[in-house]
């Protein structure tokens, strides 16, 4: 990969084939000194989230010879933090993200445009649907 931008764009799509959702990639180098890019992307349950994470690891070993540098928390299936150094990838169950809010951390870093996935909406009303977020 040339740069952090395009490696947490290859993460997206990765993340993208497990059917991740409300995924954002901020450039964030400007605001924190440990990397360059963050990837935070949700899953509808602890089993999606872990096989996100499980999916976006062997998908860069394999495909991409790139190998993930620390993994926490994949045993719970919470929140997965990824850490491939110059990208650090969050994948939350959709609830736990909207407790904890990194998104609002990252509010005055370049947000960088992902296309959004054609289930994005879907998901979304589903999870809203299911009283696990408080609005679509």
């Amino acid at each position: 990969m040339e740069s952090a931008r395009e490696l947490a764009l290859r993460l997206a799509e990765i993340a993208f084939e497990k059917k991740a959702f409300q995924l954002r990639v901020y450039e964030v180098r400007d605001s924190v000194g440990y990397t360059d890019c963050m990837l935070i992307c949700s899953g509808r349950s602890d089993r999606q989230v872990k096989a996100i994470s499980d999916h976006i690891a062997l998908t860069t070993k394999k495909q991409d010879g790139i190998r993930v540098h620390g993994v926490e928390g994949a045993d719970a299936g919470q929140w997965v933090l990824m850490d491939y150094a110059d990208v650090i990838v969050h994948i939350f169950n959709a609830p736990v993200r909207e407790y904890y809010d990194l998104d609002s951390m990252f509010q005055t870093a370049t947000r960088v445009p992902v296309d959004e996935p054609p289930w994005e909406e879907e998901m979304r009303e589903s999870i809203f649907e299911q009283g696990l977020l408080s609005g679509p």
